[in-house]
């Protein structure tokens, strides 16, 4: 899973970023919590 997990991880660091923007744009609970109260 290590060699497969880091090609992934690479190929998906744009998406990754992409997600926790669009999780704090959506009020997603994690940063809900930290930014919203």
């Amino acid at each position: 899973m290590g060699l497969q997990f880091k090609e992934i991880a690479e190929e998906f660091h744009i998406t990754t970023t992409a997600l926790q923007q669009w999780h704090k744009d959506n009020g997603y609970p994690i940063y809900n919590k930290n930014n919203r109260k």
